[in-house]
């Protein structure tokens, strides 16, 4: 069981930037104008400005944005003394693709694994990962190796916890960055029949911390699942992500609803169809941001 995915998207941003210490933008104190005559502040004149750029403001972002793309993707898998080969291609709806390709290589007796991932983009760029793992007595080690486009590299380091009789983990996780600079984690949790629940304490090269709060729940009958993650950063703001799935006929559904810090939410439905004769999955994305009038 692998405990260690990693958050993406809205939440990832957020606490990304404000561990590593990235300032948020300031607000700038208003200009005080004085008078030539009198020396006088223009004050009411400055205000009910402001107070028509804020109103504009306010009824743009009470607009919906709604837009919906399709993108297909394939995947091709291939098993071969112990070896695990598989291509996943990517097509969007302009037409350009991505393609991911791995390989996986795993020793049950000696409790070992390999693996290396690249990604290439439409540009013709390329991501890859170099990964290796091995089982200790208590759970697990893992190392990875990251090359980003631009060549610059990324290392992590990681020690799992399994304990089965008490259903509970743990894993500690140390990222060194191209500069150097050294971001951990720390991740504890429980499972059980209703679920899963966890928290992790990421501590930043700043010393700034941010936590990240998970619980999730699976009815494989009904084929149905539901999680959870609120995401604060160390100013205290917050982002929720909270994702349903349904597995349908021919495929499955997923909703995810993103709320920012400022109340603003963001919807994301995945369809996805599964083709019966070559395994092809389509998928239609429809992307709704709610912009909300605070």
């Amino acid at each position: 069981m692998n405990f260690g995915q990693n958050i993406k998207g809205i939440a990832q941003g957020l606490v990304g930037a404000a561990v590593l210490g990235i300032a948020a933008p300031s607000v700038a104190a208003p200009d005080r104008v004085y008078a030539a005559a009198d020396g006088s502040f223009q004050v009411a004149q400055r205000a009910e400005r402001g107070q028509n750029r804020q109103r504009a403001q306010r009824q743009q972002r009470a607009q919906k944005q709604e837009r919906t793309r399709q993108r297909t993707s394939t995947t091709r898998t291939e098993r071969q003394d112990g070896v695990r080969s598989r291509t996943t291609t990517v097509e969007g709806a302009n037409g350009r693709t991505a393609t991911r390709e791995s390989r996986r290589q795993v020793d049950r007796e000696a409790g070992t694994w390999n693996e290396s991932a690249t990604v290439t983009g439409p540009e013709g760029r390329t991501r890859t990962r170099d990964s290796q793992g091995a089982r200790t007595e208590d759970g697990y080690t893992r190392d990875d190796k990251i090359t980003r486009r631009d060549g610059s590299q990324v290392t992590r380091q990681t020690e799992g916890s399994v304990d089965r009789d008490a259903q509970t983990f743990g894993r500690t996780t140390t990222t060194t960055g191209p500069d150097g600079q050294v971001r951990t984690s720390e991740t504890s949790g429980t499972w059980g029949d209703d679920g899963f629940k966890s928290t992790t304490t990421t501590t930043g090269a700043n010393g700034q911390t941010a936590t990240r709060n998970a619980q999730g729940s699976r009815d494989r009958e009904a084929g149905t699942a539901e999680r959870s993650v609120t995401t604060t950063g160390p100013g205290g703001q917050s982002v929720t992500r909270e994702t349903e799935r349904v597995r349908t006929d021919d495929g499955y559904e997923r909703v995810t609803t993103t709320t920012g810090p400022d109340g603003q939410t963001r919807q994301r439905t995945v369809t996805g169809t599964v083709s019966a004769e070559d395994g092809t999955v389509t998928k239609d994305v429809t992307v709704d941001v709610d912009r909300i009038d605070d």
